[in-house]
């Protein structure tokens, strides 16, 4: 496996992270899965059984592939100390308008603590430690980060180093982020290296890797299927209750005046996002009916529009195409392309 292709599967296993399933007690009073042997009868609670199970059985399998089933490579960064960039738009766990450093640990916490310490804090840039436990789920977002950090699993140890994180579970994720806010400049680069190598995972390593829970094993096909499709009824409701419509007005009410608070903003700091400068393109360009004089004069001069990831474009990005092309006709020698990944035809 290449040593930065760990990044782009890693949101598949931030979705489904948790390799301590429903847990019983054991002769040694530890947890331990209990077993398709412990399901109840009826078909419905073996399928809800299933679902539950699910996710635990294949966090492990990813967990079992990133590191190769060696406890050597459990509790400490995956990746090495050169880090590789993830370019902004790319990040598969969040979408992000800049450019990051990311490291991950699958660590297992026993009777001994882990410890994270950040060591080069910085106050111009984005980094933290995301830490998840096995109910899918981010306990802890540590932003900006300064000094050390004990993370322990049960019983709090005796010693602390700085701060003390209790972990929810005996495995966890710890994902370390870090922006990176000018990739070219490389003052800015070797500023984000630097709070990168300083952003550290020790302690004692397991030293066996964890049993596989074989969690799926016994159940039927029949039950397979059934699982795979009963998340339908968990999609939203068809209609919102009271208090949801309650929130949109609030909602419709606040964000206008949150707008002109940005604007004033903006003006202050002399500093705009891309959603600012889409929607001034936006309004200088004008409309179909009424065109603005930049709309003319680009429409006298552009013959081709190329755009690449057409399936990721906004609305407002697609409103600015569109007006771009809206004198254009099929023949007339001026043609819209998308990437050969995501074609695209005329704007409607």
């Amino acid at each position: 496996m290449n040593r930065h292709s760990l990044i782009y599967p890693v949101s598949l296993v931030l979705l489904v992270f948790g390799c301590s399933p429903p847990a019983t007690q054991d002769d040694t009073g530890r947890e331990s899965a209990s077993t398709p042997e412990q399901f109840a009868e009826s078909f419905e609670d073996q399928v809800s059984q299933y679902i539950q199970k699910f996710p635990y059985q294949e966090t492990y399998n990813y967990a079992l592939g990133y590191t190769g089933g060696d406890p050597d490579r459990l509790n400490s960064w995956l990746l090495p100390p050169e880090p590789a960039l993830v370019k902004a738009g790319e990040d598969p766990v969040v979408r992000t308008n800049n450019d990051t450093y990311y490291n991950m640990a699958f660590v297992v916490l026993d009777d001994r603590p882990l410890f994270l310490e950040s060591k080069t804090p910085s106050g111009d840039r984005f980094y933290s430690f995301q830490l998840m436990d096995d109910r899918n789920a981010n306990y802890r977002n540590v932003i900006h980060p300064d000094g050390e950090y004990t993370l322990y699993f049960g019983q709090k140890p005796s010693v602390i180093r700085g701060e003390p994180i209790e972990v929810p579970s005996r495995l966890s994720v710890v994902l370390l982020r870090v922006e990176v806010r000018d990739k070219n400049a490389a003052d800015d680069v070797a500023a984000a290296k630097s709070v990168y190598r300083g952003m550290t995972l020790t302690g004692a390593k397991p030293t066996t890797y964890p049993q596989n829970p074989d969690l799926l094993t016994g159940f039927d096909a029949n039950v397979t299927l059934t699982a795979a499709i009963t998340g339908i009824p968990w999609l939203p409701e068809v209609a919102y209750v009271q208090e949801q419509w309650d929130i949109l007005d609030a909602l419709v009410k606040l964000l206008p005046l949150a707008v002109v608070e940005l604007k004033n903003v903006f003006r202050q700091e002399g500093q705009v996002d891309f959603i600012e400068i889409a929607g001034a393109a936006r309004e200088a360009l004008g409309s179909e009916l009424a065109p603005g004089d930049l709309l003319l004069q680009f429409d006298s001069r552009i013959r081709h529009i190329l755009v690449d990831e057409f399936q990721d474009t906004s609305y407002a990005q697609y409103e600015l195409l569109r007006i771009l092309t809206s004198g254009w006709t099929p023949g007339d020698g001026r043609t819209p392309f998308g990437s050969s990944e995501t074609p695209m035809g005329w704007p409607r």
